[in-house]
C-alpha cells in the first residue's frame, strides 16, 4: 500500500518538479517570503521536495517522502529553504 501512495505522490509532484527545473530559485529575502501551508519547498542545500504543513515565526514545518517510501517530517528555519513559485 505504501508503494501505491508513493507512486501517486510521485505522479502528483511531477508538474511541480518540471516547473521548478524551468525557473530560478526565489531570490527574495527570507522575510519577504509569503509561505502558506501547502507550498512546495526544498532545503537550499538539496534534498527531497517537501510540503509546508505549518508556520511559526521563522520556523517552517514540512513533510516529505524519503527514498524508502517513508514519510518524514521536520521543522526548518525559513532561511534554509528554497521556495517553488
Amino acid at each position: 500500500m505504501t508503494t501505491d501512495v508513493s507512486k501517486q505522490f510521485a505522479e502528483f509532484i511531477k508538474p511541480f518538479m518540471v516547473a521548478f527545473d524551468e525557473q530560478d530559485y526565489a531570490e527574495d529575502e527570507p522575510e519577504d517570503y509569503e509561505l502558506e501551508v501547502g507550498d512546495i519547498v526544498m532545503l537550499a542545500s538539496g534534498g527531497p521536495y517537501m510540503t509546508v504543513v505549518g508556520l511559526d515565526d521563522n520556523d517552517v514545518s514540512c513533510t516529505w517522502f524519503n527514498d524508502e517510501d517513508h514519510v518524514g517530517d521536520g521543522t526548518f528555519p525559513i532561511q534554509s529553504l528554497v521556495v517553488f513559485e
